[in-house]
């Protein structure tokens, strides 16, 4: 598929499906008999086409926000703005790869339309006050290297995860506020929960 991390339509309808099976699975308790198992089967069955038509409906809106955000990307110069593309270039590749829609969840997907819109909508005002960019990217970029610096040090947990997130948010604030948002974001919140891995 043009402009997205699959080869081809099969391999993107393959994450779709497998992402759509995930989300159906955490829906359900573990099961440790064969009475569970059959019984998480049955439910798996009854519920995976309305999960597949809600993956699938939120797969293809972050898809065209991607191409969204690849033209943007395209349209804005390198020559005046390299250092900007480098850092969109960072933030694509923590989200959007091959088996993104799995490894993220079908809970997410909805988030990372927003991201994908969030940098369209950073390029296309970028001309308007380049240094103010520069600013917010600054503060972004620091604490994202904190963030990198723990996970070198730290188990993986989902506290640790959950930074991530933040991060991805707090990038949305900075940069496309119109976009919105999830819940209460900010430096302090994201520098306090940092803070709070190591202890």
């Amino acid at each position: 598929i043009v402009g997205s991390p699959y080869a081809d339509r099969d391999e993107w309808m393959d994450d779709c499906f497998t992402c759509a099976v995930d989300s159906v699975l955490v829906s359900h308790d573990a099961v440790w008999d064969a009475d569970g198992f059959d019984s998480l089967v049955a439910s798996v069955r009854s519920d995976l086409g309305d999960a597949i038509e809600r993956v699938g409906n939120e797969a293809v809106a972050a898809l065209e926000a991607l191409q969204d955000a690849n033209r943007a990307i395209v349209n804005t110069p390198d020559a005046v703005f390299g250092d900007i593309l480098d850092d969109v270039d960072v933030q694509l590749d923590r989200f959007v790869f091959p088996g993104f829609l799995t490894a993220v969840g079908a809970a997410r997907l909805d988030d990372i339309r927003r991201y994908l819109e969030g940098i369209a909508y950073r390029l296309g005002r970028l001309p308007e006050n380049p240094e103010r960019d520069r600013e917010r990217m600054t503060i972004i970029n620091s604490l994202e290297a904190e963030h990198d610096q723990l996970t070198e040090v730290l188990t993986w947990s989902p506290e640790l995860i959950e930074v991530l997130w933040m991060l991805q948010e707090l990038r949305v604030s900075l940069f496309a506020q119109p976009v919105g948002a999830k819940g209460s974001i900010s430096e302090k919140r994201v520098r306090a929960a940092l803070e709070a891995l190591l202890t």
